[in-house]
């Protein structure tokens, strides 16, 4: 039990770039995965707004 890997951890040999690529990915991937679903709940509160008959 002393030798517990971390999954999610990167090797520590990994240098900056494949630190920033990983980084990279991750913030893409969940933009791409979010996106969609934030338009779709977002959507219904701005065409049933009250206040969106005045524009």
């Amino acid at each position: 039990m002393a030798d517990e890997v971390d999954y999610e951890a990167l090797p520590s040999n990994a240098g900056l770039g494949v630190n920033m690529m990983a980084g990279a990915l991750a913030g893409i991937t969940e933009h791409a995965v979010m996106f969609p679903i934030d338009s779709i709940k977002v959507s219904p509160s701005i065409f049933y707004h009250p206040m969106s008959t005045i524009l």
